[in-house]
């Protein structure tokens, strides 16, 4: 499902497994990548930013999206293909974090209560102040910025 930051929809795709439907010119893309690029065709190459979860991200659609100049941000999932080894099996301490480039995309790793992978595209390795029970907490923006669209 595509939607805006208001939470209109603008396009859904309903999965049928092999039958469902997308624009074949992204035949070389894993299925998942191929129903993102064919739902955001219209948006593409104007400088929007897509957010999407783990079952979609992937380092090979955002960098496909980076060449239509288009931004991407997503949690991932830590054994995705593509993503740097030391990034897969890094120990982390509470509140330690550790992000790898490839061009314009960063692959980070923290942990918070739990490990969480984030992808993205638009994100630096900063971190921004938020109020959480009346206590200020410093969190990464990537992940701030998600949990703000996702919800």
């Amino acid at each position: 499902m595509l939607y805006d930051i208001t939470g209109y929809i603008l396009d859904f795709t309903i999965y049928t497994g092999h039958d469902t439907n997308y624009n074949k010119k992204y035949n070389d893309l894993p299925l998942p990548s191929r129903i993102v690029m064919t739902l955001v065709e219209d948006y593409l190459d104007v400088g929007h930013c897509i957010v999407m979860d783990n079952y979609y991200s992937s380092p090979q659609l955002f960098l496909q999206l980076v060449k239509r100049n288009t931004d991407a941000v997503g949690t991932v999932c830590c054994n995705r293909k593509s993503l740097p080894s030391d990034f897969k099996t890094a120990k982390l301490r509470k509140n330690e974090r550790i992000a790898r480039y490839y061009n314009k995309l960063m692959a980070l790793k923290c942990h918070d209560k739990k490990y969480v992978h984030m992808l993205s595209t638009y994100h630096k390795n900063d971190t921004t102040i938020i109020q959480k029970h009346q206590i200020q907490i410093e969190k990464p923006t990537c992940i701030h910025e998600y949990n703000d669209t996702m919800g």
